[in-house]
């Protein structure tokens, strides 16, 4: 039994493998998508880190102080809408993820509003007639107020959908890809809130897991991991099962479109959605 136990020592020891295995904090609401790619940019490091648990930090913080937290090491990995500040603040894993589906808004709306929103026709019509809600410390608050929008915001994402539902503002844009999720999982707080059949905003918004300032060793195989990913397509699969459905729900291109200006956008620059939007003018 002795050298059995050696000979499985050594063998762990020739192949990389740590007989011990890691445990990744990630944070409470990170999305099923970014979940399951980060298992699978930390499937393909196994052979030069090891195995690994993921595990969910449970606790629900607004963004800013989840930027702390993570800086504090309460939990390892979150993935944020980047601006010049995050960069600063947080260390970015230089892949983007979402492909800028993000950055495609749709409009959830009350139903009885819905008359309203069928006569828009131009990008002015919409900022001079109907107010916006949005997150308070969302990264991308910005583009709404740069591009000229009245805004009506709240902290707590709950609390925008019962403002919604109490008309204290006409729509609230969410991505394609996060949508129809939200109206399952606020039904009890807007039952009245529908997505908008004919319109659409569209500004370029990139996303990336991002670790403590600190964590390097993390944030280095993470990003090995997902170049793995890109390299051998299993990155672009994982989108496109996660988005097909909901893109073909949207019926991007039947809507009318309005193209917003960002004027947080980071070192990274513009994302590349031909994944999702081939013939899209705005890659």
């Amino acid at each position: 039994m002795k050298s059995f136990l050696v000979a499985v020592l050594v063998l762990m020891l020739l192949s990389g493998v740590s007989a011990q295995e890691s445990t990744i904090v990630f944070e409470k609401g990170t999305g099923e998508y970014e979940i399951q790619l980060l298992q699978l940019a930390l499937e393909k490091t196994i052979p030069d880190y090891g195995s690994f648990r993921l595990q969910e930090w449970g606790i629900d913080v607004t963004e800013a102080r989840g930027n702390s937290q993570l800086n504090d090491r309460a939990f390892d990995i979150t993935f944020r809408v980047v601006t010049p500040a995050i960069e600063k603040s947080l260390l970015v894993i230089p892949i983007e993820l979402t492909r800028g589906i993000q950055g495609y808004r749709l409009l959830l709306v009350h139903r009885d509003n819905l008359p309203r929103f069928a006569g828009v026709k131009t990008l002015d019509e919409l900022r001079a007639n109907f107010v916006a809600g949005f997150g308070a410390q969302w990264a991308d608050l910005s583009v709404l107020q740069t591009n000229s929008f009245r805004v009506n915001t709240a902290v707590e994402s709950k609390l925008l959908y019962r403002m919604l539902e109490a008309k204290r503002f006409d729509f609230f844009p969410r991505g394609v890809n996060e949508i129809w999720d939200n109206i399952v999982q606020h039904s009890d707080d807007a039952p009245s809130m529908v997505v908008e059949p004919n319109l659409a905003l569209y500004y370029p918004l990139v996303q990336f897991f991002v670790v403590a300032k600190t964590d390097t060793a993390l944030a280095e195989r993470v990003r090995k991991g997902l170049e793995r990913a890109l390299a051998d397509g299993s990155m672009k699969k994982l989108f496109l099962s996660a988005y097909k459905d909901v893109l073909q729900k949207a019926r991007v291109s039947q809507r009318t479109e309005f193209v917003l200006t960002n004027p947080d956008l980071p070192s990274t620059g513009l994302p590349d959605t031909s994944w999702w939007w081939p013939n899209s003018p705005h890659r």
